[in-house]
């Protein structure tokens, strides 16, 4: 099928086929590209009624595209591929529908605190949409983050970027939490988790319960009052909760060699520790005054 560039020849609208190499709107099997080079920015609109098979954004495209009001929204619904693969620099508000696999490299910085460069949602109801990030840690990217915004993803894995997932991001059902893997950059998460398994990273969590957590040279930042069910904390790991006086509740800590957790206002409640492979000497444990140990929780 073709191969549709961005041109931006006669206005910023999607819709306008003059806009488009070819002169056609890209429609099913169609592959849009939005190029490096690019040099008008994109309105937001509704184009989910013409369903794509590739969105790619290009590396070093600095074009804006949508408004926080109306995001670009685009459906790979029924498509053989239906992936987006974005890039660029530009300030992005994509809402995409659909999509079997979304991969983000690269989104740039946001302007002011608390905004991001590149601002994603997604549904589906038949594909099992799977994120894979791997920006810069300077790239400011927001998954769902802002209010009334939903993300559905069966998987998301992070490798890179600094990242905010918003508390209304879910499994496709819309309920169920997901999974996430994050190998790198420093990831907020406000969304109740299945599974997170975090190395060599900084995550820091605000909301939501998980099921079970693994951290691994790599530092947790815990600021919710929900349930954590089970937390590893394995080699050079480091649960800190002083950045919220917040009542927080681990049922079951594990702790090996060099792990610490950092707790002197005592806001952890926690239900069994156990010491794996090491002992009292082989960690560190600041928790407050106070405490009560059974021996046979070890």
């Amino acid at each position: 099928m073709a191969v549709c560039i961005w041109l931006g020849t006669t206005d910023s609208s999607w819709s306008t086929a003059t806009n488009w190499s070819g002169g056609a709107v890209p429609g099913s099997g169609d592959t849009a590209v939005i190029p490096a080079n690019a040099t008008v920015d994109i309105d937001g609109s509704d184009e989910t009624s013409s369903p794509i098979d590739k969105l790619v954004i290009e590396k070093g495209c600095s074009i804006s595209i949508g408004s926080v009001d109306t995001p670009l929204k685009l459906s790979f619904s029924g498509e053989t591929n239906a992936e987006a693969h974005l890039a660029g620099t530009g300030v992005k508000y994509l809402d995409l529908t659909e999509a079997k696999a979304i991969y983000i490299t690269e989104a740039g910085g946001a302007s002011t605190i608390g905004a991001y460069a590149l601002n994603l949602t997604a549904t589906s109801a038949t594909n099992s949409t799977k994120l894979y990030i791997d920006a810069d840690d300077s790239d400011d990217i927001g998954i769902a983050a802002n209010g009334g915004d939903v993300g559905e993803f069966d998987n998301i894995y992070i490798s890179g970027g600094n990242i905010t997932i918003g508390e209304s991001v879910s499994k496709i059902d819309g309920t169920s939490a997901p999974p996430i893997v994050i190998s790198g950059g420093t990831v907020e998460t406000k969304c109740k988790l299945d599974t997170a398994s975090v190395a060599n990273a900084t995550w820091t969590h605000s909301n939501g319960t998980v099921s079970s957590a693994s951290v691994i040279n790599g530092t947790l930042y815990l600021n919710t009052n929900d349930t954590i069910t089970t937390l590893h904390l394995g080699k050079n790991a480091k649960l800190d909760a002083t950045g919220s006086a917040v009542s927080k509740t681990i049922t079951t800590l594990e702790m090996t060699a060099s792990s610490a957790v950092n707790d002197p206002q005592k806001t952890i409640s926690i239900g069994t520790l156990k010491l794996l492979n090491c002992g009292f000497r082989d960690i560190t444990l600041d928790v407050g005054r106070n405490w009560s140990v059974s021996l046979t929780s070890l």
